[in-house]
């Protein structure tokens, strides 16, 4: 067989990875949790607000007594407030359970779920732009 320019693209061996990619996959995460941490980590010393803290936690005696058997039939059966978010609830009642009724337990919890949003909103963007673009490697 004659080796022409087409032939020899088909038969090239599969180039490895660029040099750093690798490094850049890990790296990346890493980044974003010592950013978020580095920008929000204040947050543990910071007090409930009075826009909607007293409502959720301070005066709710439902997610006040933890997570139990009644606590949760009240989540998924309340609509207090004019919403029905039982996880939101249940949420609140675990960090009661876990932490006590301190502000820093839950401000803290909101910034573990902040950290992992941003790590996975990082790798969906690395996912549709291989998918986007499939020449790219990420």
């Amino acid at each position: 067989m004659v080796n022409t320019p087409a032939t020899a693209e088909v038969n090239r061996p599969p180039q490895s990875p660029k040099p750093g990619r690798h490094r850049s996959r890990t790296a990346t995460p890493i980044l974003l949790v010592i950013l978020n941490l580095a920008v929000f980590h204040p947050v543990r010393d910071f007090e409930f607000l009075s826009f909607d803290d007293d409502d959720y936690v301070i005066a709710n005696c439902d997610v006040q007594g933890g997570i139990n058997g009644d606590g949760i039939i009240w989540a998924f059966s309340s609509t207090a407030h004019a919403n029905w978010h039982p996880l939101i609830w249940m949420s609140l009642m675990l960090d009661i359970e876990l932490f006590g009724t301190g502000a820093a337990a839950f401000h803290l919890t909101n910034l573990r779920i902040h950290t992992a949003n941003s790590i996975r909103c990082m790798a969906q963007r690395l996912r549709c732009r291989a998918v986007c673009h499939p020449s790219v490697t990420c």
